[in-house]
């Protein structure tokens, strides 16, 4: 038998810890509470999953950890569980234990709903300063969500890191339509700032003026007019 303290929810406002006990029967492999009926083992890691974003949201790590790895250990083929303790790690700074956990998580996650999986993973790398493993996992991201804004920025940040002026400006300013489209002010400025940096210090005008051009059309021949129209209107500065 085994006890899981369950966090309960009363009207969405205050929350009680209960002591409720279930058990797993070891011939019929049926999850019970302490009257003998029987809980369906979904809606249990549901619960713990939500309950723990709720903690974790609110900057309570420890028991946002605890519902998270009950719920991994309920079903352990799920991947929510492992993402959840991952950006637990990441938030500690962990970004070993955290690189180690997202790819295992990869393993039991659906290649199409993978991309902000490589996203914090490239992160973690990043962080690592394991600049190739990096640059691959957000490339990843980026080929499965061609829209996924940090994957984007964050590509374009390391390779400004490593030189890559060109296919900075092109990532961020790809990133920063993203960003703008969902109102993120804070990063459409972080973008801003960057790419008027790298615009200001590009050595060969007539290139840069180029790059964009070309990007800019074959942003409208896939249908991506606000980006394109940025990317035109930049090669005009």
């Amino acid at each position: 038998m085994k006890n899981i303290k369950l966090v309960l929810f009363v009207l969405g406002l205050n929350i009680i810890f209960a002591d409720n006990v279930y058990a797993k029967d070891a011939e019929t492999d049926k999850i019970m509470d302490e009257t003998g009926t029987k809980i369906n083992p979904e809606v249990l890691y549901k619960d713990y999953i939500d309950q723990g974003l709720y903690f974790f949201e609110r900057g309570m790590l420890n028991r946002a950890k605890y519902l998270f790895y009950n719920a991994k250990e309920l079903m352990p083929d799920k991947p929510d569980s492992y993402i959840n303790m991952a950006a637990i790690a990441m938030k500690r700074n962990n970004f070993s234990l955290a690189a180690k956990i997202l790819e295992k998580s990869l393993k039991l996650t659906d290649n199409a709903k993978q991309d902000a999986i490589f996203c914090n993973l490239g992160s973690c790398y990043q962080k690592l300063e394991k600049y190739e493993e990096a640059k691959k996992c957000y490339e990843k991201a980026i080929s499965l969500n061609p829209e996924l804004g940090n994957a984007l920025f964050n590509l374009g940040m390391l390779d400004l890191k490593e030189g890559r002026e060109d296919t900075a400006l092109i990532n961020i300013l790809k990133a920063r339509v993203v960003f703008r489209e969902q109102d993120n002010k804070d990063v459409v400025r972080s973008c801003d700032e960057t790419l008027f940096s790298i615009i200001k210090n590009h050595k060969d005008d007539a290139k840069l003026a180029q790059i964009l051009l070309t990007q800019g059309s074959a942003s409208f021949e896939n249908k991506r007019n606000e980006e394109a129209i940025a990317l035109l209107k930049i090669s005009l500065l």
